[in-house]
């Protein structure tokens, strides 16, 4: 039974959060930024952040605001495209 209510809190707390977490999406502003994981075919990947220029409905444009370790494709300062099904974290520009 106690795990059972367990899972039940767990599952309320998920759906919680991922409804905040949506809000926040839609709250989005130029000058934000915004995490996303960042791939190359063949090596591992990178979670690096991204400072928002423009926002679209599917999406944001932004400048890659880390400089990569082991990421070949992409590097600090390159104008890049995150989804917002892509978006794993967002962090305001001084709100």
């Amino acid at each position: 039974m106690q795990d059972n209510n367990i899972r039940l809190l767990c599952k309320e707390d998920s759906n919680k959060r991922r409804i905040e977490f949506q809000n926040k999406i839609h709250a989005i502003k130029i000058g934000d930024n915004v995490k996303k994981e960042f791939f190359e075919e063949g090596k591992s990947s990178e979670h690096m952040w991204v400072c928002v220029i423009s926002l679209l409905k599917n999406g944001i444009y932004g400048i890659l605001n880390n400089i990569p370790i082991g990421l070949n494709n992409i590097k600090f300062g390159d104008k890049v495209f995150v989804g917002l099904k892509e978006i794993e974290a967002i962090t305001n520009a001084g709100r």
